[in-house]
């Protein structure tokens, strides 16, 4: 049996064992999660036998570069599927390799990592983001490839720490420890950078205390961070980090009240985006233009914004945004007393963040309670009376009356 006999069968295997899971035939991501696990189950089982590791290793490898190379990048879920696909399939068979991978396949690791990175930090659960942080790292350091290394450093498990302690419910000093951590890392890294005339690793750097600052609510300093990350970015090198720091000053601008001008950053990232064709910054431009005008009490403009956030976010893969576009409709519809329709667009976003970050928010948690308690009462006659007049009293028309 070869390399690509052992991938085939475990394809089969896999398969055969998500008869047994109980997806939604229609729920893509639930049916991709599931079929992972029993895949990544199904490989470390047959590849016991070391002497398959290296043909499957190099195999897999190849696969990934061509596929980036003929498809220029990642650009849609599909691709993800396949790219992570074959990225696990690597972890896996270093888990098991006797003595871990040999230095050619340690550059395979980095130069993958470099170009799936981006797609796979707005998608994957961060805990398992961080771990692939540590492996990656460990093959860029036996190598003494000090720029890999700060890279990693850097835009991955800086990157990584910064989230978790945006997205997660934790408590304050866990919060702080996990800034403190990136905090450091980043700082490591910008003084690699520096010492070695990398204005573009510099200017990320400087993005990334911006953001870390802005989370720590020091808005001063951030806009200090963003300012010289701008000016690294002149090049012309940084159009991406361009974007995202555009998101970010609009963010600040948005906690610190001014709505005016959190709209007009964020339109200004919106019309970036569209001449780039780049629907991951639509969606976050629309995402973050839809939670200002609810919070200026423009809901119907907000929901229109959601809505086209969840189109584009599905289209780039983006699913923080879909699940977050997801619970701010199924919020809104709550508020309008549209029961029937709020309670399936919560699920889907429990099911979006469930499959994908692998972090369900407290307040997202909270809506799904209510609204059960909600349809409940929707399918008993007197219930559904009630809700009704609810729903009537809340329309726009009947309030101005």
């Amino acid at each position: 049996m070869n390399a690509e006999e052992i991938a085939s069968g475990a394809e089969r295997l896999s398969k055969t064992l998500m008869i047994e899971v109980r997806h939604d035939a229609h729920d893509m991501q639930a049916r991709y999660a599931a079929h992972a696990r029993t895949r990544s189950f199904v490989l470390e089982k047959i590849l016991g036998a070391d002497e398959f590791s290296r043909e499957l290793l190099e195999r897999t490898s190849v696969l990934i570069e061509e596929y980036v190379e003929e498809n220029g990048g990642v650009r849609n879920w599909n691709g993800y599927k396949r790219l992570n696909d074959y990225f696990q399939t690597i972890r896996i068979i270093f888990k098991w390799a006797d003595g871990g991978p040999d230095p050619v396949n340690k550059k395979r690791v980095v130069k993958i990592w470099r170009m799936i990175d981006h797609f796979l930090s707005v998608r994957a659960n961060l805990d398992e983001y961080i771990e692939l942080g540590g492996f990656v790292l460990q093959c860029a350091r036996d190598l003494g490839d000090e720029s890999a290394a700060t890279a990693v450093k850097v835009e991955l498990l800086g990157w990584a720490y910064l989230t978790k302690a945006r997205r997660a419910n934790l408590p304050d000093i866990e919060r702080e420890n996990l800034l403190a951590s990136a905090e450091a890392l980043i700082l490591e890294g910008l003084a690699f950078y520096q010492a070695d005339g990398d204005v573009h690793g510099a200017g990320v750097s400087y993005k990334y205390l911006g953001s870390l600052a802005k989370l720590r609510g020091d808005y001063t300093k951030a806009g200090g961070y963003w300012k010289q990350s701008l000016q690294n970015f002149e090049s012309g090198k940084g159009l991406y980090d361009f974007g995202t720091i555009l998101s970010e000053m609009g963010d600040a601008a948005y906690r610190q009240g001014d709505h005016k001008k959190a709209i007009e950053i964020h339109k200004r990232r919106l019309i970036f985006a569209e001449a780039l064709n780049d629907p991951e910054g639509i969606s976050v431009a629309m995402y973050n233009l839809g939670n200002v005008l609810k919070d200026m009490g423009r809901g119907f403009e907000a929901e229109r914004h959601y809505e086209k956030a969840l189109k584009f976010a599905a289209d780039a893969s983006r699913f923080d945004i879909v699940g977050a576009s997801q619970y701010q409709l199924g919020a809104a519809w709550r508020k309008r007393w549209e029961i029937v329709r709020a309670d399936e667009m919560t699920r889907r976003a429990i099911v979006t963040f469930e499959n994908n970050t692998g972090i369900v928010s407290r307040e997202l948690l909270d809506l799904s309670a209510e609204l059960e308690v909600l349809m409940r009462a929707w399918k008993t006659p007197h219930g559904r009376v009630k809700i009704w007049i609810r729903k009537l009293l809340a329309t726009p028309v009947l309030k101005k009356r």
